[in-house]
């Protein structure tokens, strides 16, 4: 009987051992683990402004989201009129009234990427009202954005003036600029007086 339990007892460890040069190891069993991984989203994608005038830095506005909570970077591709561009930021100046400009955003997380998402703004010509208050503001060495200079001409003639002066004085190296613009005015209103004057001569009986 302890013949017969000391070959079952061999057998079992034959079978679960195996020989090296040295000595013997303990077999080891080896298994593998199928991990899974959801890829990112882009939940929501907006340019802004939109629509967009020409001059308009243009803002690519992507929010990403995954299941895992891996962390995220967004990679950025922007087309014009369906030509991708060499631009990969976040951002895009508007030059071509008329053309669409898409930002095309894709989200990847530490394992792979996630479906792209786009968004589209049209460029319209910026108008004359604007483009001259523009102007100025650029002489001054003021940069704004051409939708903003819109929406203030929009609201008139003293709103604009006022957007354009206060522009101008918020940087202290552009007081000698607005001085000198004030005394072209102040020549250009005696002019005009001064020829008026001599209208209502010539008129005068």
């Amino acid at each position: 009987m302890k013949l017969l339990l000391f070959l079952l007892v061999a057998i079992v460890l034959a079978s679960a051992t195996y020989a090296v040069p040295g000595g013997i190891s303990i077999a080891y069993g080896e298994f593998s683990v199928n991990i899974t991984n959801e890829p990112p989203k882009i939940v929501a994608l907006s340019v802004t402004p939109n629509p967009s005038y020409e001059g308009d830095v243009i803002i690519c506005n992507a929010t990403a989201f995954d299941f895992e909570n891996n962390s995220i970077k967004t990679h950025y591709a922007w087309f014009i009129n369906s030509t991708l561009s060499s631009n990969q930021g976040r951002s895009m100046q508007a030059e071509f009234p008329g053309s669409v400009l898409s930002c095309e955003a894709t989200p990847e997380d530490d394992y792979q990427n996630g479906t792209s998402a786009v968004a589209s703004s049209l460029v319209l010509p910026l108008p004359i009202a604007s483009r001259a208050m523009k102007t100025v503001l650029k002489m001054a060495g003021v940069n704004k954005n051409s939708s903003e200079i819109v929406s203030t001409a929009n609201k008139g003639l003293i709103a604009a003036t006022g957007y354009v002066v206060g522009g101008i004085v918020q940087e202290p190296a552009n007081y000698t600029f607005l001085l000198f613009f004030g005394v072209v005015f102040l020549i250009l209103i005696n002019i005009n007086l001064i020829l008026r004057l001599k209208k209502r001569r010539h008129s005068a009986p």
